[in-house]
């Protein structure tokens, strides 16, 4: 099981109790969605190499939701981690 390091532990000390006996876990749901098309251009110049451009545009997106299980999971979400 990964470790947290000691500034994640530091700003998540005031609403996540570090009891050893308790597991951070939540179960989520996420979708993700792509998006992407654009022409191919073939340049046949050389005899033995053909060179492809591919000008691309595209969009992603993705949404996820936590589940969370108990109170202390509850609060991690709604806790400010910026400052």
């Amino acid at each position: 099981m990964p470790q947290l390091n000691n500034a994640t532990i530091g700003k998540a000390a005031p609403i996540l109790p570090l009891l050893p006996s308790h597991t951070v876990w939540a179960p989520y749901h996420a979708n993700a969605y792509t998006i992407s098309g654009g022409p191919q251009f073939n340049h046949r110049h050389f005899k033995y190499v053909t060179l492809f451009i591919h000008p691309d545009i595209g969009a992603m997106y993705q949404m996820v939701t936590v589940h969370p299980q108990d109170q202390i999971m509850t609060g991690i979400p709604a806790a400010d981690f910026d400052s």
